[in-house]
């Protein structure tokens, strides 16, 4: 945990908390025997976002032999239009051939006419497909030395004659836009499949599908971007699943260092409902990078707000609704008053909060597979958006409340939005207030508050 703030890819295999390393191994041993072939081949390594697919790569790249292997990586994402993508792929895999020779001159010619490829490529309706004329006849516009059909002959030539096995990396190829994707895998297809030159491209395969679909080829449709992305992928590797004692012990962990970096414990009654939530929190967050995130949070403001002066349950899971719905939680902190209204003898008179919990998840587009889980989230934190409940009638309820520092406490609410202690509210450090019942800010036209409510 020293690292905790640190989102950068592993570089060795004893870092590896996730069990991946026998996944690592079989695929290192996978692309060792396609480099024994001059057969150019493209794997891919599909996965979540912040499921870890860039570890994987660098851990695979690193366990191929330095005397027998050639690696260049490349980062489509980070460069400019189309043109400049196809001459960063061709550059990449000239600059780790051995320099001054055949093979390096003639990719060295290609990449520098490189401004006649992206038109080239266009002109193929589809990957896989015979060059046309219109193609060819592009290809044949180079300046000087040879056409560029005569170049990449060259470079072929010297590559047999070589048997040097490259693998060139592609990271984040789902973070492409529609123009830039289509490039990067035409230039693949076409002109990079030479020999002994082999592709890793990592990517989400849902994401890549809907990048795919609004590109010209698939046009909207599904089916057609499956069919392309089989032509351009012949070897698919599915990065392994976050496993469910992984993402405890991450998280586990993380809590456990924050508080302990705060300098606070937890009570048995805490523990408990802790563990039930936690329980909660790991069917939403599927993929490493999401748990690290909250943790990360959770370290950075429990010190802020004060680790004593607010509900650890319930500072995580709004913190959890902090990240992944920022819009729904944007929404609680600007009406928190509305969330806590409870003034005793005149609970019938109390305006309620304008939706319940199950509107609110409908109404900021909350995914429908977590829609039912962080609707009882938002029931639990505040029972007043639990159309069932009535906690306002519930003297008990209400007692409790005063003392336990939690988000739906009138007096306590605001700590928990504002990411901060307030300098003037002692909190548990001193007195309590006395009760003071609490009058909203005046109500619009449609029923809501502009703000919290004031004493």
């Amino acid at each position: 945990m020293s690292d905790w703030w640190s989102d950068e890819p592993i570089l060795h295999s004893e870092d590896d908390r996730f069990g991946r390393r026998r996944f690592i191994d079989h695929a290192i041993s996978l692309v060792r025997q396609i480099g024994t072939r001059p057969s150019s081949a493209v794997i891919g390594l599909v996965g979540p976002w912040g499921s870890g697919k860039t570890s994987s790569m660098r851990l695979i790249a690193a366990g191929l032999p330095t005397a027998d292997w050639r690696v260049a990586w490349v980062n489509p994402w980070a460069v400019g239009g189309p043109d400049a993508v196809t001459a960063e792929v061709l550059g990449a895999i000239q600059s780790v051939l051995p320099p001054g020779g055949k093979a390096q001159r003639a990719l060295s010619q290609v990449t520098r006419h490189s401004r006649h490829l992206t038109p080239a490529i266009a002109l193929l309706p589809y990957a896989g497909e015979p060059l046309k004329a219109g193609v060819e006849s592009v290809l044949n516009e180079a300046n000087g030395s040879g056409t560029l059909a005569e170049q990449l002959g060259k470079a072929e030539k010297a590559l047999l004659k070589l048997q040097q096995p490259v693998l060139v990396v592609l990271d984040d190829l789902d973070r492409l836009q529609p123009d830039q994707l289509l490039t990067v895998f035409r230039a693949i297809r076409v002109l990079g499949r030479l020999p002994y030159v082999h592709y890793l491209v990592a990517y989400d395969h849902q994401t890549l599908l809907d990048v795919l679909c609004a590109t010209p080829i698939a046009n909207g449709r599904v089916d057609r971007a499956v069919a392309f992305l089989e032509k351009i992928v012949n070897l698919p590797l599915d990065q392994p699943p976050f496993r469910e004692e992984h993402a405890e012990r991450l998280l586990t962990e993380g809590i456990a260092a924050a508080l302990d970096a705060a300098g606070v414990g937890i009570t048995d009654e805490v523990a408990d409902r802790l563990a039930a939530e936690r329980d909660v929190l790991l069917s939403l967050l599927a993929e490493p990078r999401a748990l690290s995130r909250l943790v990360a949070q959770l370290r950075i403001y429990l010190p802020l707000v004060g680790a004593d002066e607010v509900d650890l349950v319930d500072f995580l899971v709004l913190t959890y609704l902090r990240l992944a719905h920022p819009l729904l939680y944007r929404d609680l902190s600007m009406r928190s008053g509305l969330l806590t209204l409870v003034v005793p003898g005149k609970e019938s008179s109390l305006p309620r909060y304008r939706y319940d919990a199950e509107s609110l998840v409908e109404r900021f587009h909350v995914p429908d597979v977590h829609g039912r889980r962080v609707a009882r989230i938002l029931q639990r934190l505040f029972p007043i958006l639990d159309p069932d409940s009535h906690p306002a009638q519930d003297s008990a309820w209400r007692a409790k409340r005063k003392y336990d520092h939690r988000a739906s406490d009138p007096d306590c609410v605001d700590r928990y939005f504002a990411l901060a202690a307030d300098e003037n509210d002692v909190g548990r450090r001193s007195r309590r207030r006395a009760v003071v019942p609490r009058v909203p800010m005046p109500v619009g036209s449609e029923g809501e508050t502009g703000g919290s409510p004031v004493s």
